[in-house]
């Protein structure tokens, strides 16, 4: 099968034998569909590395079927609506990490984009963890192999910020 997704540009077997020299612990890739994952994952297990998977709003009739077989943490999505700055973190991703954790006691994060402190601690105060990738692409992008401190200094900040709300 072709892949549109860089990382399958790569012999899986290569790929994931780098992955471990370099010790990586889990693996995510955004665009592999659930049904799809079986590809991947023997290479994955062959090296000691966890597949992540992730629910979004369109997969609630199949949560507990991703999370039966979830490995690692669980990657929780948000609608869209629900990443809007101005809206607070409705029911949906609730629902999905209540989904996943009724399935199988796994850690959960919801995946926030661009965020708010003030957001970024609603959803950790009901899952394992939030991730901000797309405020950590924006200080990688501004300052390039540079960036390490000031992802620091923001994660630190994030972290504190989180635990005062």
């Amino acid at each position: 099968m072709t892949y549109a997704n860089p990382v399958f540009a790569y012999d899986p077997d290569k790929f994931l034998s780098r992955c471990k020299e370099v010790r990586v612990d889990a693996l995510f890739i955004p665009d592999l569909p659930f049904e799809e994952k079986e590809e991947f994952l023997p290479y994955c297990s062959k090296y000691d590395i966890f597949l992540i998977s992730m629910v979004a709003p369109s997969s609630k009739d199949r949560i507990h079927m991703i999370a039966e077989g979830a490995q690692g943490f669980v990657y929780c999505v948000p609608s869209m609506e629900e990443l809007s700055k101005d809206k607070e973190l409705v029911c949906d991703v609730k629902e999905m990490v209540r989904l996943v954790k009724e399935t199988q006691d796994i850690p959960c994060v919801v995946g926030l984009g661009n965020s708010s402190f003030e957001k970024a601690a609603e959803a950790a105060a009901f899952s394992d963890g939030v991730i901000v990738s797309g405020d950590m692409m924006n200080i990688v992008e501004r300052y390039g192999k540079d960036c390490v401190p000031y992802a620091a200094e923001y994660v630190a900040t994030m972290k504190k910020k989180i635990q005062s709300v």
